[in-house]
């Protein structure tokens, strides 16, 4: 379907296509708000306005019914902009995975105990998002000067950039306020357990608190001390192995390295000023092919695929 929308928003589309994709949209809430979605991305990328049907937002009864049916439905994708972040993010929604949208709930506070057997994606109010671990726990407070989150568990954070207002996180072993974008944080009865895949994290456990960069571990233990060790390939000590992808603010070089890697696939990147575009998208159990063809239509480039893997270029 994203090919079909993709030739209404360039008008490239023929009268049967354009009636497919209208009628797709009125099956479901969820079609009509990744359709608007994948609109504004195109607006904003292309400088076009596109065609939209003005059609009321969902309620946010509506919202949490879809949420908790999703796990009866099949996969699907969605498409949806963030101004406040500047960036699109895409939300591929896996079976039992569902997105619950905080910022259309309603934002300030909000409690989330994931009790489903598979993990759930939370997108919360500022414009970061969390993947929490099964039976994880996370408590969400906002204020003018802090973003505040209690987790038990386990998850995956992509956070939005404030530098006036951080983003702090507590656990029983200690705290981790976020200085940059994606890492995952675990809490266990030992220790709290930080892994940096891009961007810097302060780790604090009663003592001074440490910074841990990507491609470092952080291991707060109950007694207060902190250690830091480097790690030749980070993303094999992620507990992820679900093919899931997290990207906030990710240059699309570090985009590449990450999904490459996974699928033991070659890209390539033809553009060094290409190569610095940020992606903001997270992917579930998708296909090579969907995943890298996304980010190219989010980067505003060409994707050639080889066998071997895939060239991007403008």
């Amino acid at each position: 379907m994203e090919d079909l929308i993709v030739k209404v928003l360039r008008e490239l589309a023929s009268p049967d296509e354009i009636r497919a994709v209208a009628e797709w949209r009125s099956l479901d809430p969820k079609n009509e708000r990744a359709f608007l979605a994948m609109a504004a991305a195109w607006e904003e990328s292309s400088g076009k306005r596109a065609v939209r049907n003005p059609k009321p937002a969902p309620s946010a009864a509506a919202i949490v019914r879809l949420a908790n049916e999703r796990t009866t439905q099949r996969r699907r994708s969605t498409f949806r902009r963030y101004a406040a972040i500047a960036a699109v993010m895409v939300g591929l929604l896996g079976t039992g995975t569902f997105l619950l949208s905080l910022d259309e709930i309603g934002s300030g506070e909000f409690d989330f105990e994931n009790s489903s057997a598979s993990a759930q994606i939370l997108d919360l109010p500022d414009g970061s998002f969390a993947k929490l671990a099964p039976g994880a726990r996370l408590d969400y407070r906002e204020a003018s000067e802090q973003r505040s989150v209690r987790l038990e568990g386990r998850g995956f954070f992509g956070v939005a950039h404030e530098p006036d207002r951080p983003f702090v996180i507590e656990t029983e072993s200690g705290s981790a306020t976020v200085l940059g974008t994606r890492f995952q944080l675990e809490d266990t009865d030992s220790a709290l357990t930080l892994i940096v895949v891009e961007g810097r994290v302060a780790l604090e456990s009663g003592a001074e608190p440490r910074v841990v960069t990507a491609g470092h571990v952080g291991l707060a233990g109950r007694s207060g001390s902190v250690a830091v060790d480097s790690v030749s390939n980070i993303f094999e000590l992620l507990d992820w192995d679900d093919g899931t992808f997290v990207f906030h603010t990710t240059p699309l070089e570090q985009v590449a390295q990450e999904v490459g890697w996974y699928f033991e696939r070659s890209i390539t990147i033809a553009d060094s000023v290409l190569a610095k575009r940020e992606i903001t998208a997270w992917f579930e159990q998708e296909t090579f092919e969907d995943i890298m063809g996304t980010v190219c239509l989010i980067a505003g480039a060409e994707c050639e695929f080889q066998p071997s893997g895939l060239t991007i270029k403008q």
